[in-house]
């Protein structure tokens, strides 16, 4: 599965917090998720559903691939 996790500020240890809190959210309870995944390899402006994701829950998910719907 791969999908990115956005956030305001560059911080691994939140990005992996709210990627297993996702995960767990679409019940993916033991996914290993590791610190060498997060390269923060994106900086752009935030589309307007992306940036309501992160104001109410403090990060946005942008599914890629094998993500459900």
């Amino acid at each position: 599965m791969h999908f990115d996790v956005v956030l305001d500020d560059k911080d691994s240890a939140k990005a992996l917090g709210y990627a297993k809190t996702w995960l767990e959210s679409i019940g993916v309870h033991d996914a290993v998720v590791k610190q060498e995944n997060c390269v923060f390899c994106h900086s752009a402006e935030t589309p307007y559903d992306l940036r309501k994701q992160i104001d109410s829950q403090g990060y946005g998910i942008i599914k890629l691939e094998g993500c459900p719907k």
